[in-house]
């Protein structure tokens, strides 16, 4: 007990002696040192490859090594939706813009789009942008970007040749392929065949030495890639730093693609339809995991308000179409009745007109007789020889 009184008079007089002398104690930094943060970091590419006429079962039947190794490592959707009509040249503008073919109206070869898409916001925000084409279905629609090549590509490997070449001389921030083969084959030989299956496999070769060019440059990391289909099930699947590795999602749409790629790259699109593909992304700054599921959860329901909204409309259109089917159906009866009763009106006039037809014939028949009668009677009478 007296070695604890002991050592709380020293703790006492030590206290009394600092607090006497502040000069003595000893002074605290002013501010702890920072830690120094690794630089975040960012996407240098992104490459957007669209392979028309790819559907997600073939993924399934063949090695497609290179596509299904981008799933593998990324986040992958088993089945985008696309909207009607199932045109090339339609859903592959609305993989650009964010908006479905009824709006964008760049329905067939040479029409004049409606809304913009990614690759002119991009341009003018002074990034470079490069589009190849080998579906020669884009010709007229992409007016004004710095690279557009657009040409009907008998072999895709012509095509990933020229894609190689104009990458590595432009360098372009964002670049689209679109490869042609599995949709020729798909057209020619059906989607189950042998011929198609072997076109995809063809195709994700082709890919692969285009990744391969990636790799050989140092770039392969630091490229976000995007690979989809285009009309019936297509596929897709993205890899890059800012999306989750090792993901399958649920059903999506084609136009949620630029709506993503533009939020990434802080660009606005307000008119396009699409979401956000939030559950797809990493956290980040700006984006934690609760403020993407929240955003997520927003969008949807507001999408699905949207949903129900278009199907009250196509209710009310429904109810005015009956209703305009009853009335159409009543005026039909009134008319059909009115017919049916001027029939039988004209065919009493008929039965009328015939009736004193017959009676003035038989009344100038009898009048006939009756004169020839009298005459007979008057000659008798009144002639004194015969």
């Amino acid at each position: 007990m007296k070695i604890l009184y002991r050592i709380m008079s020293v703790i006492f007089v030590l206290a009394l002696w600092l607090s006497c002398n502040p000069e003595k104690a000893p002074a605290l930094p002013d501010s702890l040192p920072e830690q120094v943060q690794p630089s975040p970091l960012h996407t240098r590419h992104i490459m957007l490859l669209v392979v028309d006429g790819l559907q997600s079962g073939a993924l399934e039947k063949t090695r497609a090594a290179n596509i299904n190794g981008l799933g593998s490592a990324g986040v992958r959707v088993d089945r985008m939706c696309v909207m009607p009509p199932d045109s090339r040249a339609a859903q592959i503008y609305s993989v650009f813009s964010g908006v479905e073919p009824a709006r964008h109206g760049y329905l067939n070869t040479g029409d004049q789009p409606k809304v913009e898409n990614i690759l002119s916001l991009l341009q003018k925000r002074d990034n470079d942008t490069l589009l190849i084409d080998g579906t020669g279905e884009l010709r007229g629609s992409m007016a004004g970007l710095k690279y557009f090549q657009s040409d009907n590509y008998e072999k895709d490997e012509q095509l990933i040749d020229l894609a190689i070449k104009e990458i590595s001389g432009r360098k372009p921030f964002f670049s689209v392929i679109v490869l042609s083969g599995p949709y020729r084959a798909m057209q020619h030989y059906g989607e189950e065949s042998s011929g198609y299956l072997e076109a995809v496999e063809d195709a994700d070769n082709q890919l692969g030495r285009l990744l391969g060019y990636l790799h050989e440059q140092g770039l392969y990391e630091d490229t976000l890639v995007v690979v989809c289909g285009t009309v019936g099930k297509p596929p897709l699947v993205i890899r890059g730093r800012e999306f989750a590795a090792g993901k399958t999602l649920p059903a999506v749409s084609n136009t949620d693609i630029a709506p993503t790629l533009a939020y990434l790259q802080g660009i606005e699109m307000p008119g396009a339809s699409g979401l956000i593909l939030w559950d797809a992304l990493q956290p980040g700054p700006g984006r934690p995991e609760t403020y993407m599921l929240q955003q997520r959860v927003k969008d949807l329901s507001g999408a699905y308000a949207g949903i129900l909204d278009e199907a009250g409309r196509l209710e009310r259109k429904r109810i005015e179409v009956q209703e305009e089917k009853a009335r159409l159906t009543q005026d039909k009866y009134t008319m059909e009745r009115e017919m049916k009763l001027r029939d039988y009106r004209i065919d009493k006039l008929n039965l009328t007109v015939r009736i004193m037809k017959i009676g003035f014939v038989v009344t100038l028949a009898l009048f006939i007789i009756a004169l020839f009668v009298q005459f007979k009677v008057l000659k008798k009478r009144y002639l004194f020889f015969t």
